[in-house]
């Protein structure tokens, strides 16, 4: 028996859905008064209830938590994805797009650090990657830029073992490699000489040569004297910054002789992010081991006394410079020279003033020539000068050059004190057609500086085309 109230839900005749309630009808005290009987209740009451508009007003309130619950659902996925594009996306695109940047290139690309989460750990782990990348890009650059420059001085250097060659080499590709206004590079040349080479300030200078202390060549005055003198104290590459200028000095040294220095200055900003203690060391080693092989070389080619091209070697390039000049039809000249009167300073002064003269004349031809001319030491006194492509106005020319030259200055010996009128004659010719052998166009030379010499010395005679004596160049009075 079902207990009361009791509801079910059954269905109409038309269909529609209805709730039935039935509920007793309690005996009450007052119903004693009609009812005697024992009863619990008197009757029964049934109420049916229409479920159809309760359905409605479900199935609405359904479908508004449904549409409450979507509108919620699409809420939150839109803040989610607000914070997530704010808060992963836009930070994961701008790491995205600078590593973009630094493969493209940029190193200098940093991500800016505005928070403390994971994403700011990875932003500050970023920058710091790409700041060490960037380090070790401007290293390897560095190490390339350098690798080239010592390779390139390598290479270069090892086509030719010639000392002025090296010189030259070495001059141009620093000045082409290297952010550097001025570059000079002395080397020692003959028993007490040195020959100089000056690159920069608007053009390469002439090679400066001269005896004595390599310290003071004239082209060093540019360098602060205290870094030359401290680096060859030292024995070590050095460098030294004042009043934005930046300065190196590199010496070379063979056992305890100074046979080289290469010094040089720039603008200390452009410099010395380029220039530092390594490359200089590397540029000293590199450098030096190419001046050793092109010394050996030079000292088996060079006359040891006047640092001038030894005769053997003379002829050898002589005969090369006559097959060329055929070959390609240009003109080239030679040159004798003797000294006159030297027998008496040997005999007046003695022989070391003798080797002083002949020093200090070789230096001075050796400042006069052209650095395509070639300088020999013929013999004694005598010396021989091949030109290449020089015509008969330019061999003479030349040959009165050097005439005037010798003869403007004494030559000092005797420690300064006692100064030498030193006088040369010269003679000269040029390559006639089909001669083509060294001996023949210096004996026309010697023929010429004979005839020099029997017109009264301190003069030019040039060979003409028939060996004859074609002119004769008197230079007037004497340095005497």
């Amino acid at each position: 028996m079902r207990p009361f109230p009791s509801a079910t839900e059954f269905r109409a005749a038309d269909g529609s859905r209805l709730l039935r309630v039935i509920s007793p009808i309690p005996k009450q005290p007052a119903c004693v008064s009609c009812h005697s009987q024992p009863e619990a209740f008197r009757g029964m009451i049934a109420i049916d209830f229409d479920l159809a508009p309760a359905e409605r007003a479900a199935a609405q309130r359904n479908w508004l938590m449904l549409a409450i619950a979507a509108a919620s659902v699409l809420a939150m996925l839109s803040l989610v994805v607000l914070l997530l594009r704010y808060l992963v996306h836009k930070p994961l695109r701008a790491l995205a797009e600078a590593a973009s940047a630094i493969t493209g290139g940029d190193m200098g690309t940093r991500i800016p650090v505005r928070r403390s989460d994971e994403l700011g750990l990875l932003a500050r782990s970023f920058n710091q990657m790409a700041a060490e990348i960037e380090e070790q890009m401007e290293e390897m650059k560095h190490s390339n830029s350098e690798l080239g420059l010592l390779y390139a001085i390598m290479v270069e250097a090892s086509r030719s073992l010639h000392m002025t060659d090296v010189q030259s080499i070495v001059l141009m590709i620093l000045r082409d490699r290297l952010p550097l206004s001025m570059q000079v590079f002395c080397v020692e040349s003959g028993k007490e000489g040195w020959c100089c080479s000056v690159a920069g300030l608007g053009g390469d200078e002439p090679h400066i040569c001269g005896t004595g202390s390599m310290e003071e060549c004239p082209a060093l005055a540019r360098i602060p004297q205290t870094l030359v003198v401290e680096a060859c104290a030292q024995r070590k590459e050095m460098q030294y910054s004042i009043e934005g200028q930046w300065y190196f000095v590199i010496p070379f040294f063979e056992g305890e002789r100074l046979t080289g220095l290469l010094a040089g200055y720039g603008f200390a900003a452009e410099a010395l992010p380029v220039l530092d203690d390594k490359l200089l060391r590397n540029l000293s080693a590199h450098i030096g081991l190419a001046l050793e092989n092109a010394r050996h070389y030079t000292d088996a080619i060079t006359d040891g006394l006047t640092g001038l091209r030894a005769k053997s070697y003379g002829f050898a390039r002589l005969n090369e410079a006559i097959h060329y000049a055929e070959r390609h039809a240009v003109p080239l000249g030679v040159l004798m020279l003797d000294l006159d009167h030297f027998k008496a300073v040997n005999d007046n002064y003695g022989h070391q003033a003798g080797d002083r003269v002949l020093r200090e004349i070789s230096a001075r031809l050796l400042n006069r020539a052209r650095k395509s001319d070639i300088l020999v030491r013929y013999g004694g006194e005598e010396f021989m000068i091949i030109l290449p492509d020089a015509d008969a106005v330019k061999l003479a020319e030349a040959a009165e050059a050097i005439r005037a030259c010798i003869a403007a200055s004494p030559v000092m010996i005797d420690q300064g004190n006692t100064p030498l009128n030193i006088t040369v004659s010269v003679g000269g010719a040029l390559l006639r057609g089909g001669e083509n052998r060294a001996e023949d166009i210096i004996g026309r030379a010697d023929e010429a500086l004979y005839r020099a010499k029997e017109l009264g010395r301190n003069r030019v005679v040039i060979a003409g085309d028939e060996g004859a004596v074609s002119r004769a160049a008197d230079p007037g009075k004497t340095a005497d």
